[in-house]
């Protein structure tokens, strides 16, 4: 019984990071690389990981992206479209 109850605290750790998440859908329009920041025709900007290779996105690729719900929407996870 000892171990169940931190595991239940974990899980639900997990579960409150997954809701404080957010999704979006669009094609980039612009990209600031000095910023690390790309905009999509939503009109939406976001926030790219210091550490992401910028090189490998443009304006015009349709994207899928998973993004903390915060100030700077910090992109988590982004994908290609076809």
């Amino acid at each position: 019984m000892k171990t169940f109850l931190p595991i239940a605290a974990a899980v639900s750790l997990a579960l409150t990071a997954f809701a404080h998440a957010g999704e979006a859908q669009g094609t980039i329009t612009a990209i600031d690389p000095a910023a690390m920041t790309m905009t999509l025709d939503t009109g939406d900007t976001y926030t790219l990981p210091a550490e992401f290779d910028i090189s490998l996105i443009g304006p015009g690729m349709v994207v899928a992206l998973a993004h903390e719900d915060d100030a700077a929407k910090t992109v988590t996870d982004m994908e290609q479209i076809d």
